[in-house]
C-alpha cells in the first residue's frame, strides 16, 4: 500500500458473550438496587409501625396497672412493670417522675434514644383524680438498623451470586449455540468467492434441530445456489449475445433497414441493398460518390427543407450529435419518398465526426395514407358543420314552437284558475249581501290559512288525536276512535284543524251529543274521515238544517281539496263525511 493512499484505524474487536455478559450484570443490577431499595423500605416502615404498635400496647397494658401501684405505693410491683416494658422491641429505658424528681427507672440510663413517649398517670378514687407522674419511654432505633443491615448483606450476595451464575450460563450458552457458529460464518464469508460457490455454508449442531441460525445459514446456500445459477446464466447469456450480434448483421441486411455508414478518413459511405434503393441508386454507385454526405443532403425537399438542410449541416461540422426526423426526399431517380431517418455520430476526432451512422425506413405509404386520411377528415368536418348549421336552425325552430306552447299553457292554467275562483268569489259575495258577521269573520279565517298556511309532511292520526285530547270535553261525551298507527300526507295542518274545529264543534248537533266517533280511512287515492254524533234521545227537537257555512265546506273540500263533503241526520245521529285527495291535479 502506497502512502497516498488511505488507511483505516484498526478495529477494536470485542466478543459478543462479554457484552453481553455485562449487560446482564448492568441490568440485574439496577434490578436489584431496585427491588433492595422497595424491600429495605417496606421493612423499615414495618419496624416503625412495629415499634408504635408498642407504644400502643404499652399504654393500654401498663398506663393503669403503674398507675395503680403507685397509689398503693407497691415498688417491687413497679419495678417489675418497668422490666416487662424494657421486653418490648427498642425499649432501652423507662421511667417515672413525680412532682419533678425521678421516682423509679428501670434499663440503661446512658443509652442512646431516638425517640421518648410519655404517659400521664393518674388514679381516680371517689369522683377524685388525682395525678401521680409521668411515665417516659426511650426508644432506640439501633436493633432496626442492625436488622436491616443484616439483610441488606443477605439480599445483595444472595442476588449477585444469583445473578452472576445466571449470567455465567448465559454466556455459556450463547458460545455454545451463538458465538461459535458466528464465528464459523465469519471464516465461511472471508473464504467466499465466485470461484467457490460449490462450498455451502453449514452450522448445524444437531441434524434434526433448525433454529433461527440455522435458518439464516440455510438462505445463505439459497443465494448461493441462486448465485451460481445467475453465473452459469450470465455465461450463456454471453454466449447468446455473441451468436445475436452474428445473426443481427444479417437480419440488418435482410430487413427492410436502410443501413450506412460515413468515414471521413477516406469520405465514402458503406451501405446495404436497402439504403441504395430507397435513395433510388444502388450500392455501388453510392459507394463511389465523392462527398456523399452532401449529395444526400442535397436530396432533402418540401416545405422543412431548407430547416432540415441546416440541421444535416450542424451535424456534419459537430455542432450537433443526433438528428432524427422523418424527412421529404426527391431521390436520385427522382422519385418522391418519406424515410423515417436517424443519424448519429459514432466517432469524433478533432471535434468534427469521423464516423456517422445512418439508418432509414421507408415512411412513402404511411404519409399518403396520412394524407388521404387528412383529407377524408377534412371533408367529414365540412360534412359536420352543415349538418350542426342544420340542427341549429331546427333547435331554433323548435325553441319557438315551445315558447308557443308554453304561452298557451299559461292562458289554459289562468282560465282553469278563474274558473276555480268564481264559484268562491259568489259564495263571497252571497256572505257579504246577508250581512252575517259570523259566516264573513269564518271565511276571512279560511284566507288567512289558504294565504299564510303551507304544506307540511304531517302524521294525520296523530293530528286527529292532538285535535281531540284538546278541543273535545272527554270528560262528558264518549269518544269512539277509529284510526290507523299512522297516516303520513302532504297538507296544510292548520286547515285540518280549521275543517275539524267548524265542521264538529261548530254543528247546531254538538252541544246535546252524547257519544262521538271519528274514523280515518284511506280509500286508493283519497283521506277519508268519518264522524257520528249520536244521543241516547231522538234529535228532533234539533234543527235540521244544515249550518251556514256548509256552502263553505263544500268549497273547501270540493274544489281546493278535490274532495267531498256529506251531512246526514237521522232520529238521533247525524253522520258527517268528507274525504280530500292525496296527490291533487294541478
Amino acid at each position: 500500500m502506497t502512502s497516498g493512499q488511505h488507511q483505516d484505524p484498526p478495529v477494536k474487536r470485542r466478543h459478543v458473550g462479554l457484552k453481553l455478559l455485562s449487560y446482564l450484570l448492568g441490568f440485574s443490577f439496577i434490578v436489584t438496587l431496585i427491588t433492595f431499595g422497595a424491600i429495605l423500605l417496606s421493612d423499615y416502615y414495618r419496624g416503625i409501625n412495629e415499634y408504635g404498635n408498642s407504644i400502643s400496647q404499652i399504654r393500654s397494658g401498663y398506663q393503669q396497672s403503674i398507675s395503680y401501684s403507685l397509689w398503693n405505693f407497691d415498688t417491687r410491683q413497679i419495678n417489675s412493670q418497668l422490666e416487662g416494658i424494657l421486653n418490648f422491641p427498642g425499649v432501652v429505658y423507662v421511667y417515672i417522675e413525680s412532682e419533678g424528681s425521678l421516682a423509679h427507672s428501670a434499663g440503661n440510663v446512658l443509652a442512646s434514644s431516638d425517640e421518648r413517649h410519655s404517659f400521664p398517670l393518674s388514679y381516680q378514687s371517689t369522683g377524685n383524680i388525682y395525678e401521680l407522674g409521668e411515665l417516659y419511654i426511650d426508644i432506640d432505633y439501633t436493633g432496626l438498623y442492625q436488622e436491616l443491615m443484616d439483610k441488606t448483606f443477605e439480599i445483595l450476595i444472595t442476588q449477585f451470586l444469583k445473578t452472576f451464575s445466571v449470567s455465567v450460563f448465559v454466556l455459556f450458552i450463547v458460545r455454545l449455540l451463538i458465538t461459535r457458529r458466528l464465528k464459523v460464518m465469519s471464516d465461511w464469508a472471508d473464504s467466499f468467492s465466485l470461484n467457490k460457490l460449490d462450498q455451502p455454508l453449514n452450522l448445524r449442531l444437531h441434524q434434526n434441530e433448525h433454529d433461527e441460525l440455522d435458518l439464516v445459514a440455510d438462505a445463505i446456500n439459497e443465494m448461493r445456489e441462486k448465485l451460481k445459477q445467475d453465473v452459469v446464466e450470465r455465461q450463456q447469456a454471453q454466449t447468446l449475445l455473441e451468436d445475436t450480434k452474428e445473426r443481427l448483421a444479417l437480419a440488418i441486411d435482410n430487413a427492410a433497414l436502410g443501413f450506412c455508414q460515413y468515414h471521413s478518413h477516406n469520405d465514402r459511405v458503406v451501405c446495404n441493398h436497402h439504403f441504395a434503393k430507397l435513395m433510388g441508386s444502388t450500392q455501388s454507385e453510392l459507394e463511389q460518390l465523392s462527398h456523399p454526405m452532401e449529395h444526400l443532403r442535397d436530396l432533402v425537399s418540401g416545405e422543412m427543407a431548407a430547416e432540415q438542410r441546416e440541421r444535416f449541416n450542424q451535424l456534419l461540422y459537430g455542432r450537433i450529435n443526433r438528428l432524427q426526423a422523418c424527412l421529404n426526399l426527391t431521390d436520385f431517380s427522382g422519385q418522391d419518398k418519406w424515410v423515417d431517418t436517424t443519424i448519429q455520430v459514432t466517432r469524433f476526432e478533432e471535434n468534427l465526426p469521423a464516423e456517422i451512422l445512418i439508418c432509414v425506413v421507408d415512411k412513402t405509404k404511411e404519409q399518403q395514407a396520412s394524407r388521404q386520411a387528412q383529407e377524408l377528415t377534412l371533408s367529414l368536418e365540412n360534412k359536420v358543420a352543415k349538418r350542426t348549421e342544420e340542427l341549429y336552425e331546427e333547435q331554433q325552430r323548435t325553441k319557438v314552437n315551445i315558447q308557443k306552447l308554453s304561452q298557451q299553457l299559461e292562458r289554459q292554467q289562468k282560465n282553469q284558475s278563474n274558473c276555480l275562483q268564481n264559484p268562491f268569489n259568489q259564495l263571497l259575495l252571497q256572505y257579504m249581501n246577508q250581512g252575517n258577521a259570523e259566516l264573513l269573520t269564518l271565511t276571512q279565517a279560511y284566507l288567512d290559512i289558504a294565504l299564510n298556511g303551507q304544506q307540511d309532511t304531517l302524521d294525520l292520526s296523530q293530528s286527529i288525536k292532538h285535535w281531540m285530547t284538546n278541543k273535545l270535553p272527554l270528560d262528558s261525551i264518549e269518544v269512539d276512535q277509529d284510526l290507523p298507527l299512522s297516516l303520513i300526507l302532504e297538507e296544510n295542518e292548520r286547515l285540518i284543524y280549521f275543517l275539524l274545529d267548524n265542521i264538529i264543534l261548530k254543528d247546531p248537533v254538538f252541544p246535546t251529543c252524547e257519544r262521538i266517533g271519528l274514523k280515518l280511512s284511506l280509500l286508493g287515492n283519497y283521506a277519508s274521515i268519518h264522524i257520528s254524533m249520536a244521543n241516547h234521545q231522538p234529535l228532533d227537537s234539533q234543527p235540521s238544517a244544515p249550518p251556514a257555512a256548509t256552502h263553505l265546506y263544500e268549497y273547501i273540500i270540493g274544489n281546493q281539496m278535490q274532495g267531498e263533503f256529506k251531512r246526514k241526520l237521522t232520529d238521533n245521529q247525524l253522520t258527517i263525511e268528507f274525504s280530500f285527495a292525496l296527490i291533487r291535479e294541478t
